[in-house]
């Protein structure tokens, strides 16, 4: 996901920018050229969106590696119970941050898909070869769109649980395991994830 929002989309991004001045420059032979620019300004403002969301993200996200390290550093049992909510707390930001840049990237995919599809109609007659070619830009809008609804859907159908594992009474944590719920390696009495933490 940061590989998304860091070098995909502001790639993508930069080609939809630079793509605006080619629009305005060849707009006399463009049948729908302001609809066309709609959709690429909606497509770089939806692309950047993604990469600031991913920024924010990556600021509440700690490595669990990393972030159990940190807990066996703390001196004392109320401070490692204070960094267990903290960690919580925070990677529920994280996928709250994560979850917008995904549905703003794959949005703006499908706008540049639109786009692409508005920019291959000419004025005046549509050779069978350019309607093919608007008609698999269509295709491939309409299917990025069903594909993000897919997606979506799924994913609130799927939840996931963040439990922190010890071993014994003491404090001797292993990395924190990501499980979707009901879960059967997930005991019953195991304990419940810190208090703001994501469900």
């Amino acid at each position: 996901m940061e590989t998304m929002g860091t070098i995909a989309a502001p790639l993508l991004a930069g080609f939809a920018f630079a793509s605006i001045g080619v629009i305005l420059s060849t707009q006399h032979t463009l049948r729908w050229a302001d609809q066309a620019l709609v959709l690429v300004v909606g497509a770089v403002l939806l692309f950047v969106t993604s990469l600031q969301a991913t920024f924010n993200a990556r600021r509440h996200y700690v490595p669990p590696d990393q972030w159990a390290a940190w807990l066996g550093l703390a001196p004392t049992a109320a401070r490692r119970g204070e960094l267990q909510r903290r960690w919580s707390a925070d990677l529920g930001v994280y996928r709250r941050w994560i979850e917008v840049a995904r549905v703003t990237y794959n949005l703006a995919i499908v706008a540049l898909l639109a786009a692409t599809a508005v920019l291959l109609v000419p004025r005046g007659h549509v050779a069978p070869w350019r309607a093919a070619a608007v008609a698999l830009a269509t295709l491939g809008a309409l299917g990025e769109l069903a594909w993000v609804l897919t997606a979506q859907l799924a994913r609130r159908r799927t939840r996931v649980e963040v439990r922190l594992e010890g071993s014994g009474t003491g404090w001797a944590p292993r990395a924190p395991q990501l499980r979707p719920s009901g879960d059967p390696g997930v005991e019953d009495g195991s304990p419940e994830p810190g208090a703001g933490g994501p469900r």
